[in-house]
């Protein structure tokens, strides 16, 4: 036992050197791109596909804010079959965003678009276990702030009404936690699961978490959406798919798919479901 101690703690020491900092692969920001509010008022009444190429173009570019790039990493530890692993990935600070540090906003997306943009900078989406770890062991927890259904929850002015509400619980820990903590609990994740393979999860979006304070997610993994649908409450994580294991550099796709080592990322065992399908 005092051996395998040992060993985590010099993987630990090794896994978050320096040398295994991550940055988004994403395009430094313009200072003359529209803020988030002014590119959020560019969308208004577009209709779905016209303003989630917009939103495509945006963050293709590199009009996301500036804190997001540092990807900030999520380190877990176990041991299987008695053997130890001890596994680093990266994740954004905060949800998937456009605009400027001083003025963004979180963006909800369909999943083909946030497949998109994730295969774009070689980043991949969570699954449910890795929305857990990730709330977890985030320093900065909000609490879901719900608003009643309507049939404006998928419009972009209640998408700026929520960010707002985020915004006010943000600002309130600024000084113990600045924009760049990992920040959770204030969106629900779209995530990978096998569920989709099956018959009635085809076009469909699965969704997961909005954790309250007691790590009791408010929505539990969901595929009851078409995946055309889109609402204020969901958010996109990017996770890199560049990973740490035991000090060794490795690509999430071995993780995901080793009958082993997907018990570190996953509920479901092997992720069989590594991206969503292109849409219509």
């Amino acid at each position: 036992m005092r051996r395998r101690s040992i060993l985590l703690f010099l993987i630990l020491i090794i896994s978050l050197s320096d040398g295994y900092s991550q940055l988004l692969q994403a395009p430094p920001r313009n200072e003359d791109y529209p803020s988030g509010s002014q590119f959020a008022k560019s969308i208004l009444g577009l209709d779905l596909e016209v303003r989630e190429d917009t939103i495509l173009s945006h963050i293709a570019r590199g009009n996301i804010p500036g804190f997001l790039h540092k990807m900030v990493p999520v380190t877990i530890a176990d041991t299987i079959y008695g053997y130890p692993y001890l596994l680093t990935y990266y994740v954004l600070a905060d949800y998937l965003s456009v605009g400027s540090d001083t003025n963004f906003i979180r963006i909800p997306m369909t999943p083909q678009l946030a497949q998109k943009i994730a295969s774009l900078f070689n980043c991949t989406l969570p699954t449910t276990k890795m929305v857990d770890d990730i709330y977890r062991i985030a320093p900065a927890k909000l609490s879901p702030r719900p608003i009643s259904p309507s049939d404006s929850m998928t419009s972009v002015p209640v998408f700026l009404t929520h960010n707002r509400m985020i915004n006010r619980q943000m600002d309130s820990l600024l000084q113990m936690f600045p924009k760049g903590t990992l920040m959770a609990g204030h969106k629900k994740d779209i995530v990978l699961t096998n569920q989709l393979l099956r018959k009635e999860g085809r076009s469909r979006v699965a969704i997961y978490g909005w954790h309250r304070p007691d790590r009791t997610p408010v929505q539990p993994l969901y595929i009851g959406h078409f995946d055309r649908w889109v609402d204020y409450s969901h958010g996109v994580r990017l996770v890199s798919n560049r990973v740490v294991l035991n000090g060794l550099s490795k690509q999430m796709i071995e993780i995901f798919q080793d009958p082993v080592l997907s018990n570190l990322v996953s509920h479901e065992g092997v992720v069989k479901l590594v991206n969503y399908p292109p849409g219509p």
